[in-house]
């Protein structure tokens, strides 16, 4: 009789974003990072049909270019991109919006539409005083 050897049972993980929007922020994770050309500054641009924001590598010198920096001590990195959001009138991300990348021509999209899930966040002791009489009112 062959060996059966003990092994955990491995839950399938979330699948990792490219990408948060936040406010008026874009975080990018790790697998975010690779997806982008190395250097310190991105072009970035709104098309109001799709409602997405396109970024694209900066080249040396470009002064409407936008920075990326460290954010925190972790290995994220970010793009403030406030001044985007103002010139095309674009309302900050409440709540924050996560998604992974297209690649068009070598320009990478991220939409601000979002992908219809939702993020898991404790309630307030107001919701829950809310969700409590409404039980009892049943």
């Amino acid at each position: 009789m062959p060996i059966e050897w003990y092994a955990t049972a491995t839950a399938p993980t979330a699948q990792q974003t490219d990408y948060k929007i936040s406010k008026s922020t874009i975080v990018l994770s790790e697998q975010g990072q690779g997806k982008l050309p190395d250097g310190a500054a991105v072009k970035l641009g709104y098309d109001a049909d799709r409602n997405v924001i396109a970024i694209a590598p900066a080249t040396d010198g470009d002064k409407t270019a936008f920075k990326i920096s460290r954010r925190g001590r972790g290995i994220q990195q970010q793009i403030t991109a406030k001044k985007l959001f103002q010139r095309f009138g674009i309302a900050p991300v409440e709540g924050g919006i996560e998604g992974n990348f297209e690649e068009a021509d070598g320009i990478l999209i991220a939409s601000l539409a979002g992908s219809g899930t939702t993020k898991r966040r404790r309630r307030t002791k107001a919701e829950m005083a809310a969700a409590a009489a409404e039980v009892t009112a049943e």
